[in-house]
């Protein structure tokens, strides 16, 4: 499989590859040089990409609520 480089150095990645590596766009890759060979990977996700996937809470608790909820979990622990 090849791509041509512009000339600006970009490279478009083939379909087949950003399928393989669930890189859509926008994604971000990393590279790993050994030698005369390079590896492409998928870059790790941020804190901010993890986010984004959980689902919204249907409800807000304030930290008095939760602080409660932690005690009186912790009292059920130990009887």
């Amino acid at each position: 499989m090849t791509a041509t480089v512009s000339t600006n150095g970009d490279v478009t990645l083939p379909e087949e590859i950003r399928n393989l590596l669930g890189v859509a766009s926008g994604g971000t890759i990393d590279f790993q040089i050994d030698h005369s060979k390079i590896a492409v990977s998928k870059a790790p996700g941020t804190l901010e990409d993890f986010m984004k996937v959980l689902p919204r809470a249907k409800k807000s608790f304030t930290i008095e609520e939760m602080n409660e909820s932690i005690e009186q979990s912790a009292s059920l622990g130990s009887s």
